[in-house]
């Protein structure tokens, strides 16, 4: 677990000098934001992604079904059904928002984040929002 940690922060301190900052007019919100490509979905609400590594990424206002236990059929469903928004493979634009402390855009070995992705008119969609609006999703937890 230590390595993967260590090996995070130097990928993204390598990804935030490539991608360099952005000075003109108002700041961004604290956030790192990259292109990324999609290797596969876990479920409806997290991604393995590849940066320049694999990370897996929890979707932040997203709460979908899990794909074991009761909601295994639900689950599997809202999985599918994200698939189809961002096909594994597909390039996505991955925003991990930050608060000055790294620890805080992390879960359970996941970073927290958003993912994007791009439509054929150019058009960029946040997926949680996608998810929640076809009803696959939640945007808060359900108890």
């Amino acid at each position: 677990m230590k390595h993967t940690y260590i090996g995070f922060c130097i990928s993204w301190c390598l990804i935030l000098i490539t991608i360099g900052w952005s000075n003109a007019g108002t700041p961004p919100d604290k956030s790192i934001t990259t292109d990324a490509e999609v290797v596969e979905w876990y479920d409806g609400d997290t991604a393995v992604v590849n940066v320049t590594t694999q990370y897996r990424v929890r979707l932040l206002d997203c709460w979908a079904p899990e794909v074991k236990g009761d909601e295994k059929e639900l689950g599997l469903k809202s999985k599918e059904y994200i698939k189809s928004l961002c096909p594994e493979g597909s390039t996505v634009r991955l925003k991990i928002p930050t608060t000055g402390r790294l620890q805080d855009s992390l879960t359970f070995g996941r970073v927290l984040g958003e993912i994007w992705s791009q439509s054929e008119d150019g058009e960029w969609h946040n997926v949680s929002d996608q998810m929640v609006k076809d009803g696959f999703a939640t945007k808060t937890k359900v108890r």
